[in-house]
């Protein structure tokens, strides 16, 4: 699989600032150890606005692997459902090393998901990654709190629906 980065802007992953220092935060005390989670969110096209952090236990032995529990992915994604939301990815840090894939994360990677990589090495940066139709795409990693204007949309339609389908 071969890196290809940011060559379709309108691929995008939103990730606000306090979200991006609370993800500095969870690595840097994890380390040595990966830390590791779930991104839960809202998808709009090709763009995915990362709206909370799920901190997960890393089941993985030794200290440059993370394997998140099964258990806690159904359990956010029951929850995320629940509240018109989605398990939009997975997070974790490279302690000592940059914000890029390694082999074992590529073969990790839930397809049409996003992967945001917290690395630690020498320039501490945020990252996210997924691959599409096999290759490794870098996403825009944009902050800010909306995604576009179609999210809006896509939350009125949907308290719409709500309020109509009350009793």
């Amino acid at each position: 699989m071969r890196p290809n980065s940011l060559d379709k802007p309108d691929r995008a992953t939103i990730l606000s600032d306090d979200l991006q220092q609370d993800l500095l935060r969870r690595s840097r005390e994890e380390a040595p150890r990966e830390a590791c989670g779930l991104l839960v969110g809202i998808v709009v096209g090709r763009r995915v606005e990362v709206r909370e952090l799920v901190t997960t236990k890393n089941l993985a032995h030794g200290m440059d692997r993370f394997e998140v529990d099964p258990g806690e992915v159904v359990r956010a994604d029951v929850d995320a459902r629940r509240r018109a939301l989605s398990l939009v990815g997975i997070w974790h840090s490279h302690p000592r090393d940059e914000a890029v894939p390694s082999e074992n994360d590529v073969r990790a990677m839930w397809p049409g998901h996003v992967c945001v990589i917290v690395g630690l090495g020498s320039q501490p940066t945020v990252r996210a990654w997924r691959t599409v139709d096999g290759d490794l795409l870098e996403d825009v990693l944009a902050t800010g709190t909306a995604c576009t204007n179609a999210i809006g949309d896509h939350n009125r339609r949907f308290e719409q629906h709500d309020h109509e389908s009350a009793p």
